[in-house]
């Protein structure tokens, strides 16, 4: 690879192509060094969030989001919208790195979780009904009521929680339709199909798309 004369020591052409190759590859090397720094310091890769649909609508949310892509601008954020028990479930499984859920389990040393916003339940109601007319002022007055609730499945937490909660005031949901996530209870509700409790940023932080939604239910907060 070298050549010898009386001028000096110059390179073959072989040589040449040589000295090209390892410094290409001595390049990529310091950026590879570079780049797994980055990843090593959250600056560069993906992030897969799951997200429930009801938070994309939360605008501490939605800000949240914004200030990462800012912040981190060579990370890729995959948003997975997803209800929150199949949220635990795929942080368990290595399928997402975080997640925006309700009520995330607490007695799970593989995961950890901080609160992000604080929010209220309130009962909601189609306008018009006697429930609207009348607004209970206990659960337990509730009773008898066509109410309309999820499985339990998509957020056991959360839904454990709030049986509780209706035990303790004296409440026994009378579930005649079951909806999959909270806009799907909203539609029932807004049918005339029975009433449910609900996160109040479900009706407060609707999109302009569903407003004759919130236009055909009331809402109140009950004791």
């Amino acid at each position: 690879m070298l050549h010898r004369s009386r001028r000096g020591v110059t390179l073959t052409a072989a040589g040449e192509a040589f000295h090209r190759d390892v410094g290409r590859l001595l390049n990529q090397f310091e950026q590879a060094k570079r780049n797994a720094r980055r990843v090593s310091e959250g600056q560069m890769g993906q992030l897969r969030l799951g997200v429930t649909v009801m938070h994309l609508w939360v605008p501490r949310i939605t800000q949240l989001l914004n200030d990462f892509r800012h912040q981190y601008p060579a990370v890729t954020l995959k948003v997975v919208s997803l209800l929150s028990g199949p949220q635990i479930e795929a942080l368990r499984r290595d399928q997402l790195d975080a997640g925006i859920l309700f009520f995330p389990p607490e007695d799970d040393p593989g995961l950890c979780y901080h609160p992000l916003y604080e929010d209220r339940l309130v009962l909601v109601a189609r306008a018009g009904s006697r429930l609207a007319q009348h607004p209970p002022r206990r659960l337990a007055a509730l009773n008898g009521e066509d109410f309309i609730w999820f499985d339990r499945s998509a957020t056991p937490t959360y839904h454990d929680r709030l049986i509780h909660a209706f035990q303790r005031a004296g409440f026994t949901p009378h579930v005649v339709q079951e909806g999959t996530d909270n806009a799907t209870m909203l539609c029932l509700v807004a049918a005339g199909m029975g009433c449910t409790i609900l996160p109040e940023m479900t009706m407060a932080g609707a999109p302009s798309g569903w407003s004759r939604i919130p236009s055909k239910i009331s809402t109140w907060r009950c004791r």
